[in-house]
């Protein structure tokens, strides 16, 4: 049955495979299950998976390192297999992602990261505001972080 166009589709013995796991009935022509969304197809280039896995056991099978404290995203959260990543990886509560280090940080411990006028200082949980902004380093009580010298000037020496 294809709930797709409401009818019954026709596959010869030959077509019919055991379903792996994670996986669903290609209802476009075919005769032949695929990788649910956000699944990894394995073998990666085979029009029929034998295996469709979380992305993080395909980060495992890859050797795709896992920052510390971080988790892979779960596979039913990417809109496809192409998002399962080495970057796709999340933070637990209360710890910032800083992709380009790849790191966990301490929210706590760092200014409002979602500043244009600032970025990571490369692998650390530093946070530095681009040039011509103030304080070069701020800290969480400087809010908003990352402001001109005039609005510097304005919110400490008034």
């Amino acid at each position: 049955w294809n709930p797709i166009i409401k009818n019954c589709s026709l596959c010869t013995e030959v077509a019919i495979q055991e379903r792996p796991d994670n996986s669903e009935w290609n209802y476009e022509g075919q005769c032949y299950f695929k990788c649910m969304p956000g699944f990894v197809s394995v073998p990666s280039n085979a029009t029929v998976p034998t295996a469709c896995l979380e992305c993080a056991e395909f980060a495992a099978s890859q050797g795709w390192l896992l920052p510390g404290n971080a988790t892979w995203q779960a596979s039913s959260d990417l809109a496809s297999a192409e998002e399962c990543t080495p970057e796709a990886w999340e933070c637990p509560p209360g710890l910032v992602k800083n992709p380009a280090g790849g790191l966990c940080c301490l929210e706590s411990a760092l200014p409002d990261t979602s500043s244009d006028r600032g970025a990571w200082v490369d692998d650390t949980c530093s946070w530095q505001c681009d040039s011509g902004y103030f304080p070069r380093l701020p800290s969480p009580e400087d809010s908003p972080p990352c402001v001109t010298c005039r609005e510097y000037m304005e919110r400490y020496c008034a």
